[in-house]
């Protein structure tokens, strides 16, 4: 039990990261109740009971934190040569103004489910922006040697307090759907006492960054040093990314398949738990996030060192196995529960059962990997480029698969899961390959030099649209593979 804890100690970090690690730990005991009550599943649950939604505007909640990843790109051009906690807390701030506005939704409005679906997606649009700021604060203030440990401790953190404000705001809802009136505006106001501890966090070589940024903009744009020319600049380099950069788009195509088979089978069950089975609040957040989130805050502790030690792509490859088995756990489920047999029922909710502890096992490792896993191809000045592209594409598939479930289960009923199965199954191939075709990686990696922007650069063009030989070392840091770097 002591070393469930471990997120209290950082005696075992280096001393560089103690400070920022200490103030950013105390925002994530604060943060975790906000993000816990708007989260995909307990939001689709409150729209599905509360607001009385159909299944297509469920799906749509249940899906919006990650359709509105899709405007990472922009996120992750815009954080460029700007002072990252500065707009962090700004996104903070109106992510908090947004969550308190579901007070004054109207339960019994013929419109009530679009209008609350309208407020998630504004939540999670400021969501969206933290999602690309905090992890470029991660690559500048943590060692890549302990970035995932540290990382894992503070998602634990967050969904801790996420998992006990999913419970707390399904029971008060069971015994009043009302009390969201004054709950939401109540998780509102205890979010601004996450904003505090912030000012104590420094990004470390921020101010050298932003100044060869600046610099950088200015040469590559006839000297004109514009916001406009900036984000121009960084939608060309992420075109030039997924274009040039082999392995990283290859690395996408896998997150892509396994990522389709994830969202196939969490709106559909999500569906099946409020509507076919008509589940309580309390029961339907029970398997959607109680039992995952639990055994995600006990697993992320034994999947980190992992991480560390072998780096994605192998990683990918022991998380996709894992996965695999939740998306045939569910499906088994749904086939006892079919099934005209004496305690069908009750035997596909222990199957079930299994299932979403095994989701909580794959989530554990995912939320690192989802977290880091850029990091392995980007170079030092287009960390945010890279993790925008990897969110971005994370809206996509969120835009388009929820839906396609839909359509899959209106024809072949509970065999959409198959269809989960499947997917899973080919993104493990993938990422199989990608480990045998990149072996020892993480390590060589390492050992390369860092690349920053120079005002030596004379075009975009040159620079990232076209292939060069490799860069002289820079001043400090690790690199890895990017651009037109093949491994």
């Amino acid at each position: 039990m002591r070393r469930f804890f471990d997120f209290l100690r950082f005696d075992d970090l280096p001393f560089m990261s103690r400070r920022n690690y200490v103030a950013e730990l105390r925002h994530t005991l604060c943060w975790g109740i906000v993000t816990g009550a708007v989260d995909g599943s307990i939001a689709g649950i409150v729209a599905s009971k509360t607001f009385h939604a159909s299944e297509t505007i469920t799906t749509i909640v249940w899906a919006l934190p990650a359709i509105m990843c899709i405007l990472n790109v922009l996120w992750s051009v815009l954080v460029r040569g700007r002072r990252r906690l500065g707009l962090y807390v700004g996104l903070v701030v109106g992510a908090l103004l947004s969550v308190a506005s579901i007070g004054l939704t109207p339960a019994n409005w013929a419109h009530s489910a679009w209008v609350f679906a309208a407020q998630v997606a504004l939540i999670h649009l400021f969501l969206s922006g933290l999602i690309t700021v905090r992890t470029t604060i991660w690559h500048a203030n943590y060692p890549h040697t302990h970035r995932a440990r540290i990382t894992g401790r503070l998602t634990a953190v967050r969904m801790l307090l996420a998992l006990l404000t999913g419970a707390i705001l399904s029971s008060v809802f069971d015994w009043n759907p009302a009390a969201y009136r004054i709950l939401y505006p109540l998780v509102g106001a205890l979010g601004v006492l996450a904003v505090r501890p912030l000012r104590r966090m420094r990004v470390r070589g921020e101010a050298l960054q932003n100044r060869r940024f600046a610099e950088y903009v200015a040469t590559a744009n006839g000297g004109r040093p514009h916001a406009l020319a900036a984000i121009w600049t960084g939608l060309r380099e992420s075109a030039a990314i997924l274009y040039l950069d082999a392995p990283y788009r290859e690395y996408m195509v896998g997150m892509f398949v396994l990522g389709l088979a994830n969202f196939i089978v969490e709106p559909l069950l999500l569906n099946i738990l409020t509507k076919r089975f008509a589940f309580s609040y309390l029961h339907s957040a029970i398997y959607m996030t109680a039992v995952p989130t639990v055994v995600m805050l006990l697993g992320i502790r034994q999947w980190a060192p992992l991480f560390d030690r072998v780096g994605v792509l192998h990683f990918r490859v022991y998380n996709s196995v894992v996965w695999l088995i939740a998306h045939l756990g569910v499906l088994a489920a749904m086939l006892v529960a079919a099934a005209h047999v004496p305690f069908a029922f009750p035997a596909a909710m222990v199957v079930l059962l299994g299932a979403r502890v095994v989701n909580g096992l794959g989530n554990a490792g995912g939320t690192i990997a989802w977290n880091l896993g850029h990091m392995h191809f980007a170079r030092e000045h287009q960390t945010e480029l890279y993790m925008g592209i990897h969110v971005a594409l994370t809206g996509v598939r969120a835009l388009i698969t929820p839906f396609l479930a839909l359509l899959c289960a209106r024809f072949i009923g509970d065999g959409a899961f198959a269809v989960a199965v499947a997917l899973a199954f080919i993104s493990y191939l993938l990422f199989r390959r990608m480990k045998i075709a990149d072996p020892g990686s993480r390590e060589r990696r390492a050992a390369l030099p860092a690349q920053q922007p120079t005002s030596t650069d004379n075009s975009i063009n040159e620079r990232y649209l076209a292939p060069r030989p490799a860069a002289p070392p820079a001043e400090s840091g690790p690199r890895s593979a990017g651009g037109v770097t093949k491994t």
